[in-house]
C-alpha cells in the first residue's frame, strides 16, 4: 500500500514532454528503509526531519522551519508514501519505503533539502561553443492536475539573477513573472487536466559562463 498520486497536497505534477517529473529540491539524508524520492517546492531549502514512531511502521515528516510533525502515515507494505508537514500540508515529501529495512521501533534523521538548479527546468547547460555562438531555445513543460478536484489560481513564476528566461502560455507571447503576485497562469484547471507552459531561454552571442545565473520555476495554487 502506497500513497495515491494526487491525494491531499500532491495535486500538481510538473513533467517534461516525456512525462519525467521535474524537481526543484534535492534531498540528502534519511532513515533506514526510507528513500526520499521528491520534495515539494513549497518546502524550500533547509533542514527537514523524518522519523518513524511506535512499532517503526509509522512515518512522520517535518518541513524546514516548521515546529510540528505531520500526521502519522501507516506503512504496511513496500511502496511509495506521501508524508506531509504538520503546519503546512503543501510542504510534503514522497518517499519509497522498504519494510524489511526499517528500524525496529523509533528512528529519526535530518533530511537536508537543497535547491536543485537546471534539471527541474527541463534543459541542460549550454556547451562553450553554444554560448559563444548565442542560442535561443524554447521548450515545454506540463502542469498536470492529478487530483480529483479543480485547481484554482494556478500561478507560475521564475526566480533568477539575470533575465535569461521567459514564460508563455501559448508559445507566442512571453513574459517574465518574478513572483506569485504577478498572477501569471490559469484561473482554473479541471481535475485530471493539464496545461502546457512554454519556457524560452536566450543566450546572447559571446556570453561567458556565470554561476550566478541560476533559475527556478515556481508554482502555487488553491483548491478552494
Amino acid at each position: 500500500m502506497g500513497a495515491v498520486l494526487g491525494s491531499h497536497a500532491d495535486a500538481l505534477l510538473v513533467t517534461d514532454t516525456s512525462d519525467v517529473e521535474l524537481n526543484s529540491l534535492r534531498a540528502t539524508g534519511t532513515i533506514p528503509g526510507v528513500k526520499v524520492l521528491w520534495a515539494s517546492g513549497r518546502n524550500g531549502p533547509g533542514r527537514a526531519f523524518l522519523r518513524t514512531t511506535g512499532d517503526g511502521r509509522w512515518l512522520e515528516y517535518r518541513a524546514p522551519g516548521s515546529q510540528t510533525f505531520g500526521g502519522r502515515v501507516r506503512i504496511e507494505d513496500d511502496g511509495v508514501y506521501l508524508a506531509e508537514d504538520g503546519e503546512d500540508r503543501t510542504k510534503y515529501i514522497r518517499a519509497e519505503v522498504l519494510v524489511d529495512y526499517l528500524a525496529n521501533g523509533r528512528a529519526a534523521a535530518e533530511v537536508i533539502l537543497r535547491d536543485e538548479y537546471g534539471n527541474h527546468m527541463g534543459q541542460d547547460d549550454l556547451t562553450a561553443a553554444e554560448a559563444a555562438a548565442g542560442k535561443q531555445t524554447t521548450w515545454q513543460v506540463r502542469l498536470h492536475n492529478v487530483s480529483g478536484v479543480e485547481l484554482r489560481q494556478l500561478y507560475v513564476w521564475i526566480s533568477l539573477s539575470k533575465g535569461l528566461l521567459e514564460l508563455s502560455k501559448n508559445g507566442a507571447v512571453f513574459h517574465m513573472p518574478s513572483s506569485e503576485a504577478a498572477n501569471f497562469g490559469w484561473r482554473r484547471v479541471a481535475a485530471g487536466a493539464y496545461k502546457l507552459l512554454y519556457i524560452r531561454r536566450t543566450i546572447s552571442a559571446g556570453t561567458s559562463s556565470a554561476a550566478a545565473a541560476l533559475a527556478q520555476l515556481h508554482a502555487a495554487f488553491t483548491t478552494i
